[in-house]
């Protein structure tokens, strides 16, 4: 599959590893089309002023929330922090949702978001890309329904989704008042439990 990354996505990305963590002079590499690009990390305001100029359909992204989604992609999904998370550390995270998640399900979950076919999710383009956009496909929502659906009885339950919100690091009280007020909405006959049609 090819997935295009928009250009103002890229750029905003690559400012943002330039600006917090390589050191002066030093090179920020990635590949595009076949290609090695080099990007001097002294060059970051160039990288500003190019993706400031990309149309407004473009999705660009400010320092700030590139610094709140690396700390979430260090806390959930690469621990060592070398900028990419393998299928362990992927396994790891959606064992919270559902702990006996198998290798299959792992395997598609990266491959859904693999742009460059390491077989590991790179916290750029790839965790940047999927945290910015909005996927709401079907694929999506039914890879998610299944990772709630702990017991594999294609029905996921209030208690499941308070389980996996819990895991996450909510306390009870938040997990169940998200689950409430996200989730539970769409239990139409109010029975707690939810499957996917």
């Amino acid at each position: 599959m090819i997935h295009r990354v928009p250009a103002c996505l890229l750029l905003s990305a690559m400012t943002f590893h330039a600006i917090s963590g390589v050191t002066a002079g030093s090179t920020i590499s990635w590949s595009s089309r076949g290609e090695r690009k080099h990007v001097r990390s002294d060059l970051s305001s160039i990288l500003v002023r190019h993706a400031r100029s990309f149309p407004d359909e473009e999705p660009c992204l400010t320092i700030t929330f590139l610094t709140e989604l690396k700390k979430r992609f260090v806390n959930s999904l690469d621990h060592n922090n070398d900028g990419t998370a393998t299928f362990s550390e992927v396994k790891e995270y959606l064992q919270k949702f559902k702990p006996n998640v198998k290798d299959d399900a792992v395997s598609r979950f990266i491959s859904r978001r693999d742009m460059n076919g390491n077989g590991a999710i790179d916290f750029v383009p790839e965790y940047v890309r999927e945290m910015a956009g909005n996927d709401y496909t079907m694929a999506a929502a039914a890879e998610w329904y299944h990772l709630h659906d702990t017991n594999d009885d294609n029905i996921v339950t209030e208690k499941e989704l308070i389980n996996a919100s819990k895991a996450l690091g909510l306390t009870p009280q938040q997990a169940e008042e998200a689950v409430q007020g996200y989730y539970m909405a769409a239990d139409e006959n109010g029975d707690g439990k939810l499957s996917f049609n």
